[in-house]
């Protein structure tokens, strides 16, 4: 959720720009179309009902990023009804090769934006962390499957870390349940979902692999056994080296 409450027209440009590309150039510029003609269509029930069901929904979303923050994708729903509403102004108006242009040019530029990434992403660690719009995949797999390795040579239970995200990445690439995770909670309150099933609470007895990223000695220093499995940095790109550290741990002391 968003903390605070700013003015962003930036953030607005930007939400509204990025709808070209979540329904397309075409489909978008025709709904904004549609809304501005409204007069033509007003006595038409269908429209009227397909405008009711995009309009408050974009516009909240628009409101949201002006005051905060919002991420594209979050009105999809509202082009359901809008992209049919959008056909069908088109339609009306004599505008059919609008549409046919429009899935082409959406269709080629998906073609290209999937070349694109896939070369990217084969490049791996060459790349720049600045340019690289997978930054944020890069570092999962590889700290997963050492992660995952170590629990099954150590015999441990469970995986502790107080990285959420790495814990979603390796409850999938693992296969690990809710009851294969504990994350290390010092507030003892959740604040997401993570923490509300799988907190560590003290006097936890079962047998962990700790993996965090960086040190995790201060985090060690609190169980009543601890052993030091590994050390190491992955590079996950040409300018950037992330540490980490694996170990067992047994008999949670408290925060």
């Amino acid at each position: 959720t968003p903390g605070g409450v700013a003015f962003n027209p930036g953030g607005l440009a930007g939400f509204l720009g990025a709808q070209f590309g979540v329904i397309g150039a075409a489909f978008f510029a025709a709904t904004a179309l549609a809304f501005w003609h409204w007069r033509d269509w007003k006595p038409a029930a269908a429209m009227r009902l397909l405008a009711w069901q995009t309009a408050p929904l974009l516009g909240a979303i628009a409101m949201l990023a002006l005051a905060t923050r919002a991420q594209p994708n979050w009105a999809a729903p509202a082009h359901i009804a809008g992209s049919i509403m959008a056909a069908r102004w088109l339609l009306t108006t004599g505008r059919e090769r609008w549409i046919v242009w429009g899935q082409f040019v959406l269709s080629a530029a998906a073609v290209a934006a999937v070349c694109a990434l896939a070369v990217v992403h084969a490049a791996g660690p060459h790349f720049p962390r600045a340019t690289d719009p997978f930054k944020k995949m890069r570092l999962g797999e590889p700290f997963c499957q050492r992660a995952l390795a170590a629990m099954s040579e150590e015999g441990a239970e469970i995986l502790l870390s107080n990285d959420r995200r790495r814990l979603s990445e390796c409850m999938f690439l693992g296969g690990l349940a809710w009851d294969g995770i504990a994350v290390w909670n010092p507030g003892l309150t959740p604040r997401n979902h993570h923490e509300l099933i799988a907190t560590l609470y003290p006097g936890d007895e079962r047998v962990m692999l700790l993996a965090v990223l960086g040190d995790g000695a201060a985090m060690a220093r609190r169980f009543r056994e601890a052993r030091e499995i590994e050390t190491g940095v992955f590079p996950t790109h040409s300018d950037r080296d992330i540490p980490y550290s694996l170990w067992t741990v047994r008999g949670f002391r408290g925060y």
